[in-house]
C-alpha cells in the first residue's frame, strides 16, 4: 500500500513544526531557571550551563545527522531522533541531580539536530529556484517564531504546574511530530541516490569551510546573523526579569518583539522571492540589521534599558535576519561540493557551534548590562557583514 504524502501546505506545517523543535527544547525551560535550581539543590547559574550540555552536542551532531541522511534516506533519520529525543525528555523531567539533568540534555541535544539538518536537505530535494528559497522562507518562520514562543510556553507552563510539566510538554511534541512523519513524510532520496556512510569523511567536510572561502563565509555569514538576536534568547533570564523587570507570565512582551520582526521578515522574504535575486535579499536584510543593532548599541550606552525601547531594535534586527536566511541558505545549498545532508550538516553546525559559543563564554559576560548585550549583537552583527563581503570579494566558481 502506498504511503499517504502531505498536502504541499501540510508538508510545509510538518517541516517547519521539525524544524521548530530544536530551537523550542533549548527555550522553552528558560523562566523556569529559578525553579529549576531550586528544586535541584544547585544555582541559577549551574543551570545555565545545562544550554551548554544541551548546545555541545547539538552543534557536534549536526555533522553527523546530514552523512546519515544521505546514506539511510530522510525520512528514517527522522524519525529515529525524535523517538531518542523522547527518551531525553523523560530523563530531563524526572531528573533528580544536577548532573542526571546535564547528561539527559545531552541526549536531547545529540538527537534534535535531525529535524533541522534532514529537513533542509528535504526540502531542496522537492524544490528549486524561487519555490526553494519561497519554502526555505516558510520553514524558517516556523524555526525562528520557536526559541521566540517557547519561553511564554514555559512561563504558562511553570506557574501552572511546575517546571516538570515542561519536559512533558517536550515528550508530547516529538511524539506527535514522530507520528505525523511516520504518516505523511515522504522519502525523498531513492535509494539510487544515496551514498556510503563513511565517519571518516566528516573531518574532510569541515576542512571544506576553509578550503572553499566563498563557501566558508557564507555558512559564517548565517551563523553569525542568527546569533546576533539569539543571544538574547539566551540572556532572556536576566534581561527580561532583571533589567525589564517582567515577570515569567511577562516573557511574552520580548518574544512578541521579535516574533513580529520575523514574521514580517519572513513575508518579505516570501514575496521577494520571484522579484528579486538572492544577494540583492540578503544585502537588503543586512543593512536592516546593521540599522537596529547600531541604534540599540547607541541607545543602550546613553540611557537604562526600558520597556518597550529597549526592545525595538530586536523587531528590525529580527525582520533583517528572517530576510537573509533563506536566501543564504538557498547560496550554501547551491555552491557546496558536497551532498545536500552533508552541506545542511555543515551550515547547521555552524551554526550551533556559535550558538554554543554564545551561551558558554559571551552570554555569561554580556549580562553584566544590557549595553554589554547590545555591544555583543552589534559584535555578531559586525562579523555577518565582514564574512558578506568577504564572500563577494571571492573568486566563485562552480563547485557542483
Amino acid at each position: 500500500m502506498t504511503r499517504p504524502t502531505a498536502k504541499p501546505v501540510a508538508l510545509t506545517l510538518l517541516l517547519g513544526s521539525l524544524a521548530g523543535l530544536a530551537p523550542f527544547a533549548l527555550d522553552t525551560y528558560l523562566p523556569a531557571f529559578p525553579e529549576i535550581a531550586a528544586s535541584l539543590a544547585t544555582t541559577p547559574s549551574a543551570i545555565q550551563q545545562s544550554l551548554t550540555s544541551y548546545l555541545a552536542p547539538y552543534a557536534a551532531m549536526m555533522l553527523v545527522h546530514g552523512p546519515i541522511s544521505d546514506r539511510y534516506g530522510r525520512r528514517a533519520s527522522i524519525l529515529a531522533a525524535l523517538l531518542v529525543f523522547c527518551t531525553g525528555s523523560i530523563g530531563c523531567a524526572l531528573a533528580q541531580s544536577i548532573e542526571s539533568f546535564y547528561l539527559w540534555r545531552m541526549v536531547q541535544g545529540i538527537s534534535v539536530g535531525a529535524t533541522t539538518v534532514v529537513g533542509r536537505a528535504l526540502i531542496r530535494d522537492l524544490f528549486h529556484g524561487a519555490e526553494a528559497q519561497r519554502q526555505f522562507a516558510r520553514v524558517n518562520l516556523m524555526f525562528t517564531l520557536a526559541p521566540i514562543v517557547a519561553p511564554v510556553v514555559g512561563g504558562y507552563l511553570l506557574t501552572s504546574a511546575g517546571w516538570r510539566s515542561i519536559f512533558g510538554f517536550l515528550l508530547i511534541y516529538p511524539l506527535a511530530l514522530a507520528l505525523a512523519s511516520w504518516r505523511w513524510l515522504p522519502e525523498t532520496l531513492p535509494a539510487t541516490s544515496r551514498t556510503p556512510l563513511a565517519w571518516t569523511r566528516i573531518p574532510g567536510n569541515v576542512a571544506t569551510l576553509a578550503s572553499t572561502p566563498s563557501f566558508g563565509v557564507l555558512v559564517m555569514m548565517a551563523a553569525a546573523s542568527f546569533c546576533g538576536f539569539f543571544l538574547y534568547i539566551l540572556a532572556a533570564p536576566v534581561f527580561a526579569r532583571d533589567f525589564l523587570a517582567l515577570h515569567a507570565e511577562q516573557f511574552g512582551w520580548l518574544f512578541l518583539a521579535t516574533a513580529s520582526g520575523t514574521l514580517l521578515g519572513s513575508w518579505w522574504a516570501d514575496r521577494r522571492a520571484d522579484a528579486s535575486a538572492p544577494m540583492a535579499t540578503i544585502r537588503l536584510g543586512l543593512m536592516l540589521m546593521g540599522t537596529a543593532a547600531c541604534a540599540n548599541a547607541g541607545y543602550h550606552a546613553a540611557f537604562p534599558p526600558t520597556f518597550p525601547w529597549s526592545l525595538l531594535p530586536l523587531t528590525l534586527y529580527c525582520c533583517g535576519n528572517a530576510l537573509i536566511v533563506p536566501s543564504a541558505t538557498l547560496l550554501i545549498l547551491d555552491t557546496s561540493k558536497l551532498p545536500r545532508g552533508a552541506t545542511s550538516s555543515l551550515q547547521s553546525f555552524a551554526q550551533i557551534a556559535c550558538s554554543a559559543l554564545t551561551s558558554a563564554l559571551i552570554v555569561p559576560f554580556a549580562v553584566r548590562s544590557a549595553a554589554w548585550l547590545a555591544f555583543a549583537m552589534l559584535g555578531w552583527w559586525l562579523l555577518a557583514a565582514l564574512c558578506w563581503t568577504a564572500y563577494r570579494n571571492a573568486p566563485i566558481t562552480s563547485l557542483r
